[in-house]
């Protein structure tokens, strides 16, 4: 179950998920009926094993690829146990690469184990600890990108030595785990999924891959909320390490009854699951009950509301539950209180369609557990985002390109709140009488909710996010320590999420840090802010905006509703790393190594969305690959201070670098050369897409073991902007200009002294239609996305749900009311595939290109 700063590899630490579960000690395959502790493998297998995860990996295909590329594949039964009969590899010389993929939940699971010699009677489990010894001993970062003469050239003794570093790692949990030690996660053929053993320990580990080795954590070391935890360590590929895991332990006995709850409770018709809804509530059938404790609430949802949609769901009839999967123990039990642990709960519909679904499980004096949620009024989380994104545009600008590869936190805050006086706040959309649990269409949307607000209640005005970070200088690693503000798009009057406006100020971060004291965790009617900028006293930190730190304010408001503050900006993800990407081959030319589209200088990238220094400290990429804290601090549109939130984020955040390592191995979608061309090439005649098309229709490929796309998104702009040399004398907004050097001298002047022309950023923008005496209308942009199966590889015709944009727009683009010679604009299209890997990082592979209008 991977889940720290670096993303497992490839599938090498699947779903950060209790490790495979091999016996104690060592022996050879057992043959002949099972019994209680045998594997009852087919008698003198020439090579046998079993792929888990916890877990086993039922029906996961088994492939085997032998030193000179010869490749074999069976099947593993339900118990995860595969074998290869001798005859069915006699030709295969080793050494072996054997990978384990299948489908858990959402996600592709892929695992890695690597056999060095063939004797009848081998044995080799396949799991994320076998994944660990592989990717230590591999010459690649991802055992599978190995080539056939990598594979021959590794010795038993690579492995040997990779195989001692993992277990030294884990030697002091495994000791308090009473783990033989005779164990080897390869070789030990006595196993038994019973959460017990070995197979416990695997329930305590995840695995995270890394270019450099592989990141072990124990997943059970409780922390608290606003603590960093130390529970990981780095293993070398070259070198050692003396840092083992922490020794704190729990038992998981009870997780398979719960999984057994839901099995039972979806045996049971649709129809019949919920029954006499009304909008505050339902009746839950009486073989769904025993699942979620009473008082269950998850980011401001119950528990009928938040599973609302497989319970209300026919294809969810005789669906099929997985155990839970642990991703960070968050409480231990004593004192009062009882154990809660973070899980995944992995399930398949009636057509095979998996989901995972998050949840906190509470374990009951009975040693039952319960699902308890994480008990937050608010649906505010963070989850981790990696990017790449091959921009193939060769305008002849130093700033437009952007090419690169970054990682990164979704800050996902929904604003449909309602706070009342005494500070709590309730999840505004919540309906049981539809089929989602939520308020469906407009009447589900901010906009119409916050209209009609109780009395004495507020809705969400903006919300403060903190994370990990430091100040570098006048630069900033990870989060800038003030904290960013987070308000409404102005994009649309529905918007029910909250996008990154600006790095918040000195002043306002000292009046919220003493806002915060005098509530001494109780906000009631809120807190009130006050500070001073630019000379002027602030009174609602919502309404203001901060712009490059020192850049001129602007009131932002909401015509209709002027009580709601928004911003132009429209993303919610801050990037923590980022690294340009160079030279590479061409998608629509061909062309190899091709200079023409490398990426833009990463100075180049100042606004609030991004640290200013993109390469992390290690003491910082230590605080990310521990579960951090990310703390949102709730204001109302009144601007008063009326709750802080402590969310540990859970899963891993990978580097930026990983984003091209998965693209390259082959382990997200691609689109096929004619559908990039259909969309992007803009100077060939197999760009057949017009400003009239209605529908998307595209081709992509999906490798075996890679994470299938999960999304289709293809998003269109025109921006606008004047262009020149140097930023010292623009002639427009020189206050952002003079701001950059107030805020950043360094970057300021790195920026100035780069020969050839500039797309000047600081004052471009959407351009609007040309009207008959200015720039009326809309912005230029647009953005369509298509929710895909996983299995899925093609789309046909799919309707656009928004305008379709090409070169009569970019032509008819009003860019200049005053008619300078100096602004231009360009036409950028986006296409891009989104998926979730094993350890839930959300993944985008964006290939883009642009038109420039002179």
């Amino acid at each position: 179950m991977a889940k720290k700063w670096i993303l497992s590899s490839l599938a090498a630490v699947a779903v950060a998920v209790g490790i495979v579960a091999c016996g104690g000690g060592g022996g050879t395959p057992q043959t002949g009926d099972s019994g209680g502790g045998g594997l009852g493998l087919i008698p003198d297998p020439t090579l046998g094993g079993v792929t888990a995860i916890g877990a086993p990996l039922s029906g996961a295909t088994i492939t085997l690829i032998d030193s000179k590329g010869l490749s074999f594949t069976t099947t593993a039964d339900a118990d995860g146990k595969y074998t290869f009969a001798k005859a069915d590899i006699a030709a295969a010389t080793p050494p072996f690469l054997i990978t384990a993929s299948t489908s858990l939940g959402d996600s592709q699971i892929s695992h890695y184990t690597i056999v060095t010699s063939k004797s009848a009677g081998g044995w080799a489990n396949v799991t994320p600890l076998t994944t660990a010894v592989a990717a230590l001993a591999s010459p690649t970062t991802i055992p599978s990108a190995m080539t056939k003469e990598q594979l021959a050239a590794i010795a038993t003794s690579d492995v040997t030595s990779a195989t001692a570093k993992v277990k030294a790692a884990i030697q002091p949990l495994s000791n308090a785990l009473n783990i033989p030690s005779a164990f080897d996660p390869t070789t030990d053929s006595t196993f038994v999924a019973n959460r017990t053993g070995a197979d416990l320990l695997l329930d305590h580990i995840g695995v995270a891959v890394r270019t450099s080795g592989v990141n072990i954590t124990n997943k059970m070391a409780v922390v608290t909320e606003d603590a960093a935890s130390t529970s990981s360590v780095s293993v070398p590929k070259a070198g050692t390490t003396t840092n083992q895991l922490p020794s704190d332990n729990t038992n998981t006995s009870g997780f398979d009854a719960l999984a057994a709850k839901f099995q039972k409770c979806f045996k049971v018709a649709s129809t019949l699951r919920l029954s006499n809804k009304t909008t505050s509530g339902a009746t839950l059938h009486a073989d769904c009950t025993g699942i979620a404790a009473p008082d269950y609430l998850h980011n401001g949802t119950p528990f009928m509301n938040r599973w609302a949609t497989a319970l209300n769901s026919s294809a969810m009839d005789n669906a099929t539950f997985s155990a839970p999967v642990v991703r960070l123990r968050l409480q231990q039990s004593g004192n009062g209180v009882r154990e809660k642990i973070s899980v995944n709960f992995n399930f398949k519909d009636s057509s095979g369609a998996g989901y995972t679904r998050p949840e906190t499980i509470e374990k009951q004096a009975d040693g039952s557990w319960l699902l308890v949620g994480n008990k937050r009024d608010y649906n505010f989380f963070s989850e981790s985002a990696l990017t790449y994104y091959d921009d193939v545009s060769t305008l002849a600008f130093n700033n437009t390109n952007n090419s690169r590869v970054d990682a990164g936190l979704r800050l996902s805050v929904d604003p449909r709140a309602y706070i009342d006086s005494t500070g709590k706040g309730t999840n505004a959309a919540l309906d049981m009488t539809t089929s989602s649990g939520s308020k469906e269409g407009t009447a589900g949307k901010f906009v119409t909710l916050a209209a009609s607000v109780p009395a004495g209640s507020k809705t969400v005005g903006c919300v403060v996010v903190k994370g990990p970070g430091a100040l570098v200088g006048q630069q900033w690693q990870g989060f800038h320590p003030n904290g960013i503000l987070l308000k409404r798009p102005d994009a649309s009057t529905v918007q029910d999420y909250l996008a990154i406006d600006s790095i918040v100020t000195d002043g306002a971060r000292s009046a919220i840090t003493a806002a915060t004291a005098a509530a001494a965790g109780n906000f009631g009617a809120g807190q009130t802010v006050s500070f001073s900028y630019n000379g002027a006293t602030i009174s609602n930190i919502c309404t203001y905006n901060f712009g490059n730190r020192a850049g001129t304010s602007t009131t932002l408001t909401d015509t209709a509703n002027p009580t709601v503050w928004e911003t132009t900006q429209s993303s919610n993800t801050y990037v923590v790393e980022m690294k340009a990407l160079g030279p590479r081959k061409n998608v629509l030319t061909g062309a190899a190594n091709d200079a023409t589209i490398q990426g833009r200088n990463l100075a180049w990238y100042t606004g609030p969305r991004y640290a200013r220094d993109s390469t992390p400290s290690d003491a910082l990429v230590k605080q990310f690959d521990n579960n951090p804290n990310i703390t949102f601090e709730v204001f109302d549109t009144d601007g008063k201070l009326r709750a802080v939130i402590n969310s540990r984020y859970l899963g891993e955040l990978p580097p930026a670098e990983m984003a091209k390592v998965y693209f390259e191995a082959n382990r997200v979608s691609k689109f096929d050369s004619a559908t990039l061309k259909r969309y992007l090439n803009f100077a060939d005649a197999t760009a057949t897409v017009t400003d009239s098309s209605t529908t998307v229709t595209a081709n992509w490929t999906t490798s075996a073991d890679a994470w299938g796309a999960d999304r289709i998104n293809l998003y269109l702009e025109v921006q606008r902007s004047e262009v020149g040399t140097g930023i010292a004398n623009v002639t427009t907004s020189p206050t952002k200009v003079n701001g950059l050097w107030t805020s950043d001298a360094a970057t300021a002047n790195e920026l100035n002294v780069i020969s050839g022309t500039n797309f000047y950023w600081w004052n471009s923008g959407f351009a609007k239609p040309t009207g008959t005496t200015a720039c009326t209308g809309s912005s230029l942009i647009s953005t369509t996305g298509v929710n895909v199966s996983r299995s899925t590889l093609s789309l046909t015709g799919s309707t656009i749900d928004s305008p379709y944009y090409g070169s009569t727009q970019l032509t008819n683009a009003c860019i200049a009311a005053s008619g300078s010679a100096t602004t231009k604009a360009y036409l950028l299209r986006e296409l891009a595939t989104r998926t979730y890997t094993d350890s839930n990082v959300r993944l985008y592979a964006y290939t883009s290109n642009k038109l420039l209008r002179n």
